[in-house]
């Protein structure tokens, strides 16, 4: 998945604008101002990057994900018997799961990218 900036597409779409107002035809009126003379063009264009602008700014948007690994926890079911009971803890968020093993966090929804290291005694 690709992430970017939707601000950083903004500017650069701006960037590429103002450089095609640069290659509209310009004029100087009776006050010394610097105007445009093609008008028809310049409004064309504003409307453009007014489109482009709200077009990427309703976009969705997207949290990058998030990635971690399960830690084994080694837990003490029943003292007695010296039962003992294995589970998985979220390296991010301390979510616990059962026995079997996920590739993300049914909580978090971290990606679990990293191997677990190392069992961890709930005792302790």
């Amino acid at each position: 998945m690709e992430l970017i900036s939707r601000e950083e597409a903004i500017k650069t779409i701006h960037k590429y604008f103002i450089k095609l107002l640069d290659k509209i035809p310009t004029e100087t009126d009776g006050d010394g101002d610097t105007v445009y003379s093609d008008m028809k063009t310049l409004n064309s264009l504003l409307t453009i990057n007014k489109w482009i602008t709200k077009e990427i700014k309703a976009l969705p948007t997207t949290e990058e994900r998030k990635s971690g690994h399960w830690i084994d926890r080694k837990e003490l079911i029943d003292a007695d018997l010296n039962l003992w009971g294995y589970s998985q803890e979220c390296s991010l968020c301390g979510f616990v799961l059962g026995a079997k093993e996920y590739n993300y966090c049914p909580n978090c929804g971290a990606r679990m990218e990293e191997e677990s290291n190392g069992i961890i005694n709930s005792m302790e």
